[in-house]
């Protein structure tokens, strides 16, 4: 599962704000703790449905949307790079297998 791919808009779920993993946590929420002063482990450790990948994602989509590239376009550009990395012949099957979830 690739970073953008655990970030989901779905507009049955909190008014289509993008969330994590579908679940009624927007990035939002997630960002507004950050700056309330918790760290991640704060937040893990408090919302125990929570990883620390979801942190992470929050950061990187607000990164992407204050940089002005499209959140599909990122999606895109990162699914032709596995593509590319997924097509050598080199990769052992364990390798491919663990790179598609980068």
């Amino acid at each position: 599962m690739t970073l953008l791919s655990r970030t989901t808009i779905d507009p049955a779920t909190c008014y289509g704000k993008p969330c994590i993993r579908g679940m009624r946590w927007p990035v939002e929420v997630v960002l507004d703790l950050l700056g309330s002063d918790m760290t991640v482990d704060d937040i893990v450790h408090d919302h125990l449905e929570l990883e620390r990948e979801d942190i992470v994602v929050s950061l990187n989509y607000a990164r992407l949307l204050m940089s002005g590239i499209s959140i599909e376009a990122e999606k895109l550009r990162t699914h032709r790079a596995s593509e590319q990395v997924l097509s050598k012949d080199w990769l052992s099957e364990n390798e491919k297998k663990a790179w598609q979830y980068l």
